[in-house]
């Protein structure tokens, strides 16, 4: 993917995978897995494209055995969740498509012996709603899968929309070649505020070194 420039991040749609809906209670202070992701309670988004997200080129892969799994004990007769996102542009967002961004910002990366560029996402959503990530731009991010969004504070998402995914199979017998596609939308739901939220948008704004 080229690199995203920052005013696209809030014309974009980005889509969830995996549930229709947006629960703000879910949301709480990322820490990092082993993978330098983090945890939970964070909303991981990748880039809508037409009926696509970059999402499903990972789930298309025959060596995502946990998706294959799904499937075989009766995907074919059931659908996929995910939901169809969009932030509001006053969301502050760390855009980061270089080394040379990754550089600058070493107040927010931990020590690590497995990663160059270890991410605190903990530090990160101090001071963030959200970050974007090339994850081309390292190694340290190959966990990724794709480039990536994501919210650690759901105050800035305007809205999103619920869909279901649908699946094409064409290998029947070795069930290693199959097409997600974004199949049935409905309409866009404004987001609930959570006052109880104190990573207030403007305040964060102070921090963004990005811009």
């Amino acid at each position: 993917m080229q690199n995203i420039k920052e005013e696209a991040i809030f014309e974009k749609e980005w889509v969830h995978v995996g549930n229709d809906h947006i629960d703000p209670d879910l949301f709480k202070t990322p820490k990092n897995d082993d993978t330098n992701k983090p945890d939970t309670g964070v909303l991981w988004l990748s880039e809508r494209d037409k009926d696509r997200c970059r999402w499903f080129t990972v789930m298309e892969s025959p060596y995502q055995f946990y998706f294959r799994e799904k499937m075989m004990k009766g995907f074919k007769n059931s659908k996929y969740k995910c939901c169809i996102v969009k932030l509001s542009d006053e969301a502050n967002i760390l855009n980061i498509n270089s080394k040379e961004q990754l550089d600058k910002i070493n107040k927010y990366l931990k020590k690590s012996d497995k990663y160059k560029y270890c991410l605190d996402y903990s530090k990160l959503s101090n001071d963030y709603d959200g970050i974007f990530i090339n994850y081309l731009i390292d190694d340290s991010f190959k966990y990724f899968g794709v480039d990536s969004l994501i919210i650690f504070n759901p105050n800035i998402i305007e809205s999103y929309k619920p869909a279901s995914v649908n699946c094409k199979i064409f290998d029947e017998e070795e069930f290693t070649e199959y097409r997600f596609g974004i199949e049935k939308e409905f309409d866009y739901v404004p987001m609930k505020k959570e006052k109880h939220i104190k990573k207030l948008t403007l305040e964060r704004r102070k921090n963004y070194e990005t811009r």
